[in-house]
């Protein structure tokens, strides 16, 4: 059956191949008055008729599992107008007082959030956002005139005047700073996304979930 066509308690063919079971569905409709129903499958989710394909590969390489994009959170959500906002504000923040406002700035991103500054604590946790601020900053402060190169120069001086004076204290904090922003540092190996459900046997769940139903061909099961 297509996976468009399915209801709770069915299995539906995703476009890549695999079975998967339908979980539930449910229509929402938007200020405009157009209706749009969200069907919630085993491993993720998908709003008809926007979406015109539902594909499992994505959703499993990305070790995402029960939203409605394989990509993460933090992902969906730099592409976001409030995001941005958000980092911009940041940066302001850091560049004029030194200091950072975590309430002013949750209420910036999300004021509809219970806890805004616990919101918008959490995102800024994320190594995408950091990126994006890291971006603004560099923006920002070559706008007044510094650039890594300019900070650079400023570094060598420094590390200069520190051998004259055989500091030798200030020579490893200078070289360690710049060891930092040339992003020369030691880095932990990054581990492999896992599952919610941890080593999950995929292989033998599937054979289970095939037991006692019909031969689906050449498709996938996935529950």
């Amino acid at each position: 059956m297509d996976w468009k066509e399915t209801v709770p308690d069915q299995w539906g063919i995703t476009d890549d191949g695999y079975v998967a079971q339908c979980l539930g569905r449910k229509a929402y409709t938007d200020r405009r008055g157009r209706t749009r129903e969200l069907i919630t499958f085993s491993f993720g989710r998908v709003w008809v008729p926007t979406s015109k394909q539902l594909l499992f590969k994505p959703f499993h390489e990305a070790g995402i599992y029960g939203g409605t994009s394989p990509r993460s959170w933090a992902e969906q959500e730099a592409t976001k107008a409030r995001t941005r906002r958000a980092v911009h504000v940041f940066v302001l923040m850091v560049t004029t007082t030194g200091t950072i406002d975590w309430g002013l700035l949750g209420r910036t991103y999300r004021p509809d959030q219970l806890t805004p500054e616990a919101t918008v604590r959490r995102l800024f946790k994320q190594d995408r956002i950091q990126a994006m601020v890291h971006d603004e900053l560099r923006r920002v402060l070559a706008g007044q005139g510094i650039t890594e190169a300019e900070v650079i120069k400023m570094y060598r001086a420094a590390f200069g005047v520190a051998a004259q004076s055989q500091n030798a204290s200030a020579m490893r904090a200078v070289a360690r700073d710049l060891g930092q922003m040339l992003d020369m540092s030691p880095k932990q190996r990054p581990t492999p996304r896992q599952h919610p459900l941890g080593d999950f046997d995929w292989d033998g769940h599937f054979q289970k979930a095939l037991e006692g139903m019909p031969d689906p061909g050449d498709a996938h099961l996935l529950s």
